[in-house]
């Protein structure tokens, strides 16, 4: 336990400096000290396990060492792995992590975004309910800090970091295309607010066209993921066209709960993977992609691997630096997402692409 009596007077007076010195130590702003006195503090503080008065420091410098961390939906696995990583990034460098889950309701980040700036926090990482979002700008325009998790807002540049969305997709289609498989579909949970699913959405349109694909729009399947009866309906009618087509056809899933879902629906509908139907998509799952989750169940699925480490590293330095630089020019990150290819996709089949009922 620290002494609680040890003031930075103590520690001034055993390292023999001012306590301007040990307090601009502590803030971390070494260029004016020596090696040999930076070392000289350090070695006192760790020998007297002097812990600072941070409520006393964040009055002093008008700092409280709060973030704000705004959370669309907790409970996905995306979600937890990311606040993991952020919040312990922010802790090594002495800041603490307010989070707020809005449980996917636009009208409830309003009003945790009001209670966290009435907390008085030095900035704010958003993963948005919705790309129209008229707050974020108005806190942006007063000088808020401000970090993008993932999801890009309307009308107005900020700082983010995101999965990358276009190149993913094109190399995951390029992929299905070779191994023989006659169409390829879309399928994607509501995604008019939630910027990477309509890209992503966008991405796979634009590349269907790009293949000489008519109606590309007609490839894109929406879905309620609570719904399995809804999805299975879809499943099997697409299965019904594929057989008119003679080739197989392949999805590709938006992100992580979709792509489980539709592997459960597929089993569900006694689908056999890589022959019958192709399947991979987004796996933004944490730890559980870290372990190879994809890889483990019965036929391995092919995916797109996203790091929640590095997204949340990426984020955590982006908020420290523009807490530094309030006035540098916007940051737009894009974390490489590569393609792992599984069973699960590998038809093996002579490219047939792209196949039109007859």
């Amino acid at each position: 336990m620290p002494d609680k009596n040890i003031t930075i007077a103590d520690i001034a007076r055993s390292a023999q400096v001012s306590k301007t010195t040990v307090s601009r130590y502590l803030n971390g702003k070494y260029e004016y000290m020596s090696p040999q006195t930076k070392e000289r503090i350090r070695s006192i503080i760790e020998l007297a396990n002097y812990q600072p008065n941070n409520i006393a420091r964040s009055l002093k410098s008008h700092k409280s060492t709060l973030i704000g961390l705004v959370i669309a939906d907790i409970e996905s696995p995306f979600s937890s792995a990311v606040i993991k990583r952020i919040g312990d990034c922010f802790l090594n460098m002495d800041y603490n992590i307010i989070t707020a889950n809005c449980d996917n309701s636009y009208n409830r980040e309003i009003h945790y975004l009001n209670s966290l700036v009435n907390q008085q926090i030095d900035g704010l990482i958003v993963n948005t309910t919705n790309r129209n979002n008229p707050m974020i700008i108005d806190l942006a325009n007063k000088g808020m800090p401000i970090v993008l998790l993932d999801r890009f807002i309307d009308n107005y540049t900020l700082d983010i970091v995101y999965f990358q969305n276009e190149h993913p997709i094109n190399n995951a289609m390029e992929h299905l295309v070779k191994q023989g498989y006659g169409t390829l579909h879309f399928f994607v949970q509501p995604y008019e607010q939630i910027s990477p699913r309509f890209l992503r959405r966008d991405a796979f349109i634009k590349k269907l066209t790009s293949l000489g694909v008519e109606n590309p729009v007609s490839y894109v399947h929406q879905i309620d993921s609570m719904d399995t009866e809804d999805l299975k309906r879809q499943l099997d009618t697409l299965m019904q066209a594929s057989l008119k087509v003679g080739a197989p056809p392949a999805i590709i899933a938006s992100n992580g709960v979709t792509l489980l879902h539709m592997a459960k629906a597929i089993r569900s509908l006694g689908l056999e993977m890589p022959h019958e139907v192709g399947l991979c998509g987004y796996d933004e799952w944490g730890w559980e992609t870290s372990l190879g989750w994809a890889g483990l169940i019965d036929v391995g699925l092919t995916t797109l691997e996203c790091s929640t480490y590095i997204l949340g590293d990426s984020i955590a330095e982006l908020l420290l630096r523009r807490l530094e630089k309030p006035d540098e020019p916007k940051v737009t990150q894009g974390v490489e997402v590569p393609l792992v290819i599984r069973p699960s996709t590998l038809h093996g089949g002579k490219p047939v692409f792209p196949v039109k009922a007859p």
